[in-house]
């Protein structure tokens, strides 16, 4: 075998080691680039989850905004009707004083 060949044999064999090497890196390369997808995808269906959880609460939330709504009227109602009734005992009461007061002069 002549010199120049086998230096040309001697590159080549550098540069399928280097090659391999490359291959090696990348193999790894690409493994952690598959296992981040992995997280990425888990985190989605997380997030997924998570969002439809949120939107549960939200409708929960909007749900007990309109119970407390109806609620509050309800005790609105009945304070006004509480005060009606008691400025009709008040009323009362004060003509059944100024009665008995007049009664008393009499």
């Amino acid at each position: 075998m002549r010199e120049e060949d086998r230096i040309k044999l001697e590159e080549i064999r550098k540069n399928l080691e280097i090659i391999s090497q490359k291959k090696i890196e990348t193999t790894k390369g690409l493994e952690q680039v598959q296992a981040k997808l992995k997280d990425i995808e888990k985190e989605e269906e997380t997030l997924k989850s998570k969002k439809i959880e949120l939107a549960s609460k939200e409708q929960d939330i909007k749900t007990g905004k309109i119970q407390l709504t109806v609620e509050m009227d309800k005790a609105r109602n009945k304070l006004e009707s509480g005060e009606k009734e008691l400025n009709e005992k008040l009323e009362e009461f004060e003509k059944a004083k100024e009665g008995a007061f007049k009664k008393k002069l009499l």
